[in-house]
């Protein structure tokens, strides 16, 4: 027999338990987690190696762009002061005036060419070298700033040298006194000199013109906005077509350009007239210079006589300015000439419709047709030459 004590619940008797799967199930479980760690690791340093590429692009494009700012190819290697924006243009003319009350005491054409290395200009205008203003008439450069204005004046000028004038910068005589010796005065011709002696200098003629602008523009902060600021607590004021900083712009270029030898300077001569320009001497300073075209700065096409009445002519030259202006021409005072010499009509080369434009004016004042022919000949500014002598 069997006792009770032998005698078992079934519900009591322990399962076999199965080691082996055991020990696979937490071998798997064990191997899942080092996986999923591993993993992560991986996905960590790929994350910050994709970081450290993204973030050496960014440097490697901002070194580039800075790098292209700062050097700057189009300008030619110019710090950041020296106003490229404010200048507005590749090539920038304008007029500085010292005028008192009967016209401008000096005149001088002023330029800052930032193309290539750059290369600046200044160049003396005599008082006497005549004008033709709109809605005017003939009238010298001195006498245009009291009775035509800056604007008028200027347009004229730069009409008669084909040199495009953004503005005009008209000083006060006693103001230039005051702004030479603000500066410490000036050195003209290689002498230091105050604003008294300067404004004397510039009145004598176009070179002391050119001599006296150059050595007050030298004066200024070769950096732009030193000059800007400079100009602004000397009291000058926002122009039409030059403001502050332009001008600022433009004075700070010129600086920049006398000790660099890049500074460009002349006066313009006149011939024996004293009233007309020297075609010899004048081009070169008006083409190669300030790259202008005589006569091509005009805003219409409007033919220009240049007229120069012989003596013993018996003719009175508000006479033929009302002829040549009722014809629909506009008048130039031509030249002086010889009492001897003879009528002419002489018609620029390549002057449209030329043999024309001759037989008309010819006919305008009685002159034969064999009078007219086509010549370069002829006044810097106008297209056609008549001399008018006394008829046989």
């Amino acid at each position: 027999m069997t006792s009770s004590d032998e005698q078992s619940d079934p519900t009591s008797v322990e399962q076999p338990v199965d080691i082996e799967a055991s020990g696979e199930a937490d071998s798997t479980g064990w191997l899942n987690f080092m996986h999923s760690r591993a993993g992560a690791r991986v996905d960590r340093r790929e994350v910050r190696r994709e970081r450290r590429i993204a973030a050496l692009v960014l440097v490697l494009v901002l070194g580039a762009v800075a790098g292209i700012v700062v050097w700057r190819p189009w300008s030619a290697g110019r710090s950041d002061d020296a106003g490229d924006a404010a200048l507005g243009a590749d090539r920038v003319a304008a007029l500085v005036v010292v005028s008192d009350r009967s016209g401008a005491v000096a005149t001088a054409v002023v330029e800052q060419d930032r193309r290539g290395s750059g290369s600046g200009a200044v160049v003396g205008v005599p008082g006497s070298l005549g004008l033709s203003v709109e809605g005017l008439g003939p009238l010298s450069v001195r006498d245009a700033a009291a009775q035509a204005g800056p604007t008028l004046s200027r347009d004229a000028l730069g009409a008669l040298l084909g040199v495009p004038l953004v503005g005009s910068w008209v000083i006060a005589s006693g103001d230039f006194v005051a702004l030479v010796d603000r500066l410490g005065g000036i050195r003209v011709a290689g002498q230091p000199v105050d604003g008294k002696t300067a404004l004397a200098r510039a009145g004598v003629d176009a070179a002391g013109v050119r001599d006296v602008v150059t050595g007050f523009v030298s004066a200024f902060p070769a950096g732009f906005a030193a000059t800007r600021s400079l100009l602004g607590n000397l009291g000058v004021l926002d122009e039409p077509g030059l403001p502050v900083a332009r001008l600022a712009a433009l004075v700070s270029g010129l600086a920049r350009d006398v000790p660099d030898g890049r500074l460009r300077t002349g006066a313009l001569p006149l011939d024996s007239s004293g009233q007309a320009l020297d075609p010899t001497g004048a081009t070169p300073l008006i083409t190669d210079i300030l790259g202008g075209r005589p006569g091509a700065g005009r805003a219409d096409s409007t033919p220009r006589v240049s007229v120069s009445i012989a003596p013993g002519a018996g003719l009175a030259e508000l006479d033929v300015q009302a002829d040549v202006l009722d014809a629909g021409y506009e008048y130039l005072r031509g030249p002086a000439v010889a009492a001897g010499a003879a009528s002419s009509v002489v018609v620029r080369t390549g002057t449209p419709d030329a043999q024309k434009l001759g037989a008309a004016i010819a006919a305008l004042f009685d002159l034969p047709g064999s009078a007219v022919r086509l010549g370069a000949e002829v006044p810097l500014g106008a297209d056609v030459a008549v001399v008018l002598a006394k008829q046989p």
